[in-house]
């Protein structure tokens, strides 16, 4: 039997142009190939981004749309000027997950099971708005829940939602039509 030479991931410092929100763009995109009930993508990143095509704004959007939470794990503090966690903070916020950020010594393992932990843990609630008019309005919610006897309880959602359909892909990602 062979070993492979391959050795786990070390800290190393990336140099060069970053496109995050257009590599965000890419990851919502490819989420509509997977089940439609719950969907989360999750950013290992400083935030920073000196490349993309795409604004935050049409990223954002794009979320809405896709009705997919993002979290983060940030890797910050390596003195770059070009990293944004306020960025993925924001993002983060905007689409109802959580952004990390992963003490010296904490590993992304812990975060990834506190990430995993937390889409278990969620409820869905669903509402059916009485004017279905402009599918594509962005609707702003506002969650309040209370349970006496059990103080302060923390809710944690989205700012809205989006009546615009998620289209379904018509081929799976590596299939071939010949």
């Amino acid at each position: 039997m062979r070993r492979s030479s391959r050795k786990p991931l070390e800290p190393f410092s990336a140099r060069g142009r970053t496109a995050l929100y257009d590599a965000v763009s890419e990851g919502l995109h490819h989420l509509q190939y997977g089940h439609p009930e719950k969907k989360a993508l999750i950013i290992i990143s400083d935030g920073g981004d000196n490349a993309s095509h795409l604004k935050y704004s049409q990223v954002l959007a794009q979320a809405r749309q896709s009705q997919a939470l993002i979290y983060s794990i940030a890797l910050v503090g390596s003195d770059n000027e070009e990293e944004n966690p306020g960025l993925l903070r924001r993002l983060c916020k905007d689409t109802g997950g959580i952004a990390y950020f992963p003490r010296a010594g904490e590993s992304v393992t812990n975060v990834s099971t506190q990430i995993a932990r937390d889409l278990r843990e969620q409820y869905t609630l669903g509402y059916a708005p009485p004017n279905m008019k402009r599918a594509d309005a962005f609707r702003k919610i506002e969650v309040k829940v209370g349970a006496p006897g059990r103080g302060r309880l923390h809710v944690r959602t989205r700012e809205g939602y989006s009546l615009a359909a998620v289209k379904q892909p018509t081929a799976q990602l590596g299939s071939e039509t010949r």
